[in-house]
């Protein structure tokens, strides 16, 4: 497929005609620019990440394209340790760190912070006025779901600049496509998010708190065998980019494609109690991560394709989640969708997000807010979108709303 180019335009600001292309006419293909064997169909994309024997999670976090020897030596001098503590592992040492995250990180956990989460978003539409508008990314969901993980895990609100910086230099460091000199300098910036974490758990540790990180170390118990301090820092790092770009870019998502779609905004806001069947069908419509990565552990087969070992796997989930053969009229918002629950945008299998029901809270209680404060909100007109350069993670950097 010689024009499947995810890092440039019109596939950044629409990949899903690219797709419907894929589906049909490769839907398995090596790419040699990428050095990927690319996957877009929902039945091969799901038993990829059902199979955790014959594909392994372990690049995951790899970097899309290897780093220079300047970037090495700049990780390497400014103390990186950060490793792969849950996502970008392999059973036995995944189903170990998601068990004791599991314990951590409860249901009661994230039930509790639902009027939190409402006070929170209620304060930054309170002083609106009557008649005006915004970026919702700038004012809204930029800093919201930060703002919820440092609840979670005990990081002062004071944070989130720097918090959201390091996780766009990670984002683009290790999805994206940076020449060399861009490499170092997000680099550097990776650097300070990374020992912001450690500072995290060695405050902690001093000071334990009602907090996510506080109960991790309580549960090492100071033992190494159980967790060591370096894996607690990973995995808050891990967390505290997993939980909030994504959660960002798909409130943003669901927004666009309601106040884009005829009457859907006005329908919900008259009728709130749809906003959770309306959740399932934005994340499998528009979601915030279009691609997962897999290695292939031995020669297979996907979708009757042959891939050998060693075969670095892209698995479209934004693909999957608008094949036909699954979801009739896949680009349409179909609100009664009977298998609406059947996307695969939080994953599958063993490594199903762990944040889902987290994701899923705070885009209700953003969204049911808006709609009562703004229940006739509409986008500006003639705005022209832009999205981060990468091949996961896709969400605009702006979003104009009106009222």
């Amino acid at each position: 497929m010689a024009d499947f180019h995810p890092f440039a335009e019109p596939y950044l600001r629409d990949p899903y005609p690219t797709f419907e292309r894929l589906r049909e006419e490769a839907p398995v293909f090596y790419d040699p620019e990428l050095d990927y064997w690319v996957v877009s169909r929902y039945e091969d994309v799901k038993a990829v990440l059902r199979d955790s024997e014959r594909f392994s999670n372990q690049i995951t976090l790899a970097p899309l394209h290897p780093f220079t020897e300047e970037t090495n030596r700049i990780l390497e001098q400014g103390g990186y340790r950060a490793r792969p503590a849950m996502v970008g592992t392999d059973p036995p040492y995944h189903t170990k760190a998601r068990k004791l995250m599991n314990q951590a990180f409860t249901p009661r956990r994230v039930s509790e912070l639902e009027p939190w989460i409402r006070r929170l978003v209620e304060s930054r539409l309170a002083d609106m006025p009557p008649n005006g508008s915004m970026d919702l990314v700038r004012d809204l969901t930029y800093e919201l779901p930060a703002l919820v993980l440092f609840k979670l895990f005990g990081v002062p609100d004071d944070d989130v600049g720097l918090v959201k910086l390091g996780a766009e230099h990670r984002l683009l460091l290790v999805w994206g496509r940076p020449s060399p000199e861009q490499q170092a300098e997000l680099a550097r910036g990776l650097l300070v998010f990374w020992e912001h974490s450690e500072r995290l758990v060695e405050r902690r540790l001093r000071e334990p708190a009602d907090d996510l990180t506080s109960d991790l170390i309580r549960i090492r118990n100071g033992d190494d065998e159980v967790l060591t301090l370096q894996e607690i820092a990973s995995l808050i790092f891990g967390l505290l980019f997993a939980g909030h770009e994504t959660t960002t870019a798909f409130i943003t998502n669901a927004v666009r494609q309601l106040l884009g779609r005829g009457t859907a905004w006005r329908d919900l806001a008259a009728a709130p109690d749809g906003l959770p069947a309306a959740i399932e069908e934005l994340l499998r419509l528009d979601s915030s991560v279009i691609a997962w990565r897999r290695l292939a552990l031995q020669e297979t087969a996907i979708g009757g394709v042959t891939v050998p070992q060693g075969a670095r796997i892209l698995l479209l989930l934004g693909s999957a989640n608008h094949d036909d053969s699954r979801f009739a009229c896949p680009h349409q918002l179909d609100l009664d969708r009977p298998n609406l629950r059947d996307h695969i945008a939080f994953g599958f299998g063993i490594h199903y997000c762990l944040g889902a029901a987290l994701a899923r809270l705070e885009a209700k209680v953003a969204l049911e807010c808006l709609m009562e404060r703004f229940p006739a909100l509409s986008l500006v007109p003639g705005q022209r979108l832009s999205f981060h350069a990468n091949v996961a993670f896709r969400g605009p950097r702006e979003l104009w709303v009106q009222w």
